[in-house]
């Protein structure tokens, strides 16, 4: 079958959100690569897609979900 003919069933809203990020970054990479951008500016999109798909399979580690949550506190002195 061909891709168009598959169909994915997302459970999770965040699963959802998570595939719309990384399909927009890797868009974002084909422009860039289209337009002649360096090759790290492009993976850096890439990165990013990566991350987002690691979200959805559940690949994350404990370091990405310490700095998610610490991320969302602002600790003072």
């Amino acid at each position: 079958p061909t891709s168009e003919s598959r169909t994915a069933i997302l459970t999770h809203p965040r699963h959802a959100a998570a595939l719309r990020r990384a399909i927009d970054a890797v868009d974002q990479s084909l422009a860039a690569l289209q337009q002649g951008m360096p090759l790290d500016i492009v993976s850096v999109e890439l990165h990013t897609a990566a991350d987002a798909l690691r979200a959805v399979t559940g690949e994350v580690g404990a370091e990405d979900i310490l700095d998610q949550i610490f991320s969302r506190f602002c600790i003072g002195k």
